[in-house]
C-alpha cells in the first residue's frame, strides 16, 4: 500500500536506520591525534547495541505490511519508537565516556526515525478513526 502517507514515513524510518550504517554519528581525536569515528552500528563492539538497532529496523518495515490490522500497527510503531529511544540513550551513555566526542549529522537520524514512526502512527490512527466513523453510520 504504497498510496498510503504513513508508508512513506515508514519507509523513511526503515531508511534512516539503514543510513546509521554508514554515517558516522560522531567522531573523536585519540591521543596519538587520529580520527575517530563513531557510527551508529558499523563496527561497534557493543553486542547490546546490535540487539537494540535490529528491531528499530524490523519493526516499521514489519508495520508497512500490517494494514489490514491498524491497532496492531499502532502498538508495534509504540514498540519501534520505544526500541529507538532506548538505543538512543544507550549510545548517549556510551559516548559520555568518550572525550572531546563531537556529534555531526547522523546523531539527528535517531531522531528523525522516531518523529517518522510517530507521524505514521498518527496518519494510522486518524485511518483507524475514520473506519470507525463510518462504521457507526451504518
Amino acid at each position: 500500500m504504497i498510496q498510503r502517507i504513513q508508508t512513506l514515513f515508514l519507509l523513511a524510518a526503515v531508511i534512516c536506520g539503514v543510513i546509521l550504517f554508514f554515517i558516522p554519528v560522531a567522531s573523536a581525536i585519540n591521543a596519538s591525534g587520529l580520527d575517530l569515528f563513531v557510527t551508529g552500528i558499523k563496527g561497534s563492539a557493543k553486542w547490546y547495541l546490535h540487539l537494540i538497532f535490529y528491531p528499530c529496523l524490523i519493526l516499521p518495515f514489519v508495520q508497512i505490511f500490517m494494514f489490514k490490522n491498524r491497532v496492531k500497527q499502532i502498538k508495534i510503531g509504540k514498540l519501534a519508537i520505544a526500541y529507538w529511544v532506548i538505543w538512543a540513550v544507550i549510545f548517549v551513555i556510551l559516548s559520555l565516556s568518550i572525550d572531546n566526542l563531537k556529534p555531526s549529522f547522523g546523531a539527528i537520524i535517531p531522531l528523525l526515525s522516531i518523529l517518522f514512526i510517530y507521524l505514521a502512527n498518527k496518519a494510522i490512527r486518524k485511518d483507524e478513526d475514520l473506519v470507525r466513523s463510518i462504521d457507526r453510520i451504518r
